[in-house]
């Protein structure tokens, strides 16, 4: 279950899904027996029900080109690297947006620092 995974101390709740699209509503109710609810960001370790903002454009900003020319190498060689490291097939570092019929490909922060790791151990 997805919320499962995006909200793993949410277990004792109950939502109503609703239509399609990535905008999320959640609606408390004012209830004595209701879970406490307070905002805490991702990263946060304390124990509670939380709402968590994940902006996934944020977290994959790289294209292919951009990828490469951060790197300083032609997108061949990018591609090379990426397909050696397994990067395409690791979903912390792709994500494919899609648009209708249009599929956009683009890369985290993290598989930019896996292609560096591999480039600087090479020299």
């Amino acid at each position: 279950m997805v919320r499962d995974a995006v909200f793993p101390r949410l277990n004792t709740l109950t939502s109503v899904a609703e239509g399609q699209g990535i905008l999320l509503k959640v609606h408390f109710s004012g209830k004595d027996e209701d879970a406490p609810v307070r905002y805490i960001g991702a990263d946060d370790p304390r124990e509670a029900a939380a709402i968590r903002e994940i902006d996934i454009q944020r977290k994959y900003p790289h294209s292919k080109s951009a990828q490469a020319q951060k790197l300083r190498l032609n997108t061949k060689r990018a591609k090379e690297l990426r397909e050696r490291l397994a990067i395409d097939k690791d979903p912390d570092c792709l994500h494919v947006f899609t648009f209708g019929a249009t599929r956009i490909p683009r890369y985290s922060d993290l598989a930019l620092r896996r292609l560096q790791q591999e480039i600087e151990t090479k020299k």
